[in-house]
């Protein structure tokens, strides 16, 4: 993996794997906006010196989202600037849910292996299918999860009649492989679907150079902790968004 310092480097991943597709710079910080379906491509990353006191830059950062017609938000990484989070509280911002972000190197025997359950047909392709839009719903979330320029992955699954069961997609950005979208239907759940997926993107990304595996998943959901954790994958670095009341 690199040698980067881990949390620093997967927020710089986390920027170029929802870019959005209007940035501003301001100072060290990035402004992001897409299509408002996703928080990292619709949001600020203060990472660093705005250029100006921070009163100031949260003004600019309003005015900005205010003139594209869309609500200001940042996300806030561990370890983001104390004084923004002071400035943000004296405005009366509120907190939302971010994600917890896991990773493991992609070795054996950390990560499931692409042993499958019985009677799954995978498909494997470099472009979303119909499946896969299926599974995320949300169009306008496909188009973000979709928009970035690098090297995608896509794998679902399906049971002998054809039934959707699961899929998911990865990035791959130098030697770290990113997975997103993963979601196993309820009824295949606990059936080795989940482990299936995440090891056929793993055994792709490995194949491509990618020797570092990460992901991110919600705080109040602690089975897919669970499941990640026994697949190998720690936590490392969480986020967590601020945006005003209205």
């Amino acid at each position: 993996m690199t040698s980067c310092t881990v949390p620093s480097y997967l927020e710089k991943l986390c920027d170029r794997c929802m870019p959005g597709t209007a940035r501003r710079r301001l100072g060290d910080w990035t402004l992001r906006s897409h299509l408002g379906a996703t928080g990292r491509a619709n949001s600020t990353w203060p990472s660093g010196d705005p250029g100006t006191t921070i009163d100031r830059a949260v003004d600019e950062v309003i005015d900005w989202y205010r003139g594209i017609g869309m609500r200001p938000r940042f996300q806030i990484f561990d370890g983001s600037s104390a004084a923004l989070s002071t400035e943000l509280d004296r405005r009366g911002w509120l907190t939302g849910t971010g994600a917890e972000i896991m990773s493991a190197e992609i070795v054996e025997p950390q990560l499931p292996d692409r042993t499958r359950p019985d009677d799954l047909l995978t498909r494997v392709a470099t472009r979303p299918d119909s499946a896969f839009a299926d599974l995320v719903g949300n169009p306008d979330r496909l188009a973000e999860l979709t928009m970035s320029r690098l090297g995608q992955t896509f794998v679902t699954t399906t049971g002998p009649d054809g039934t959707l069961l699961g899929g998911a997609m990865s990035m791959r950005d130098s030697d770290w492989l990113g997975v997103f979208a993963m979601k196993t239907r309820p009824e295949a759940r606990r059936t080795g679907v989940g482990s299936h997926l995440l090891g056929v993107l793993a055994e792709a990304g490995r194949a491509r150079g990618a020797s570092g595996l990460w992901l991110q998943v919600r705080p109040d959901n602690a089975p897919a902790r669970r499941f990640y954790e026994r697949a190998g994958l720690a936590r490392v670095h969480r986020y967590h968004y601020r945006f005003p009341d209205r």
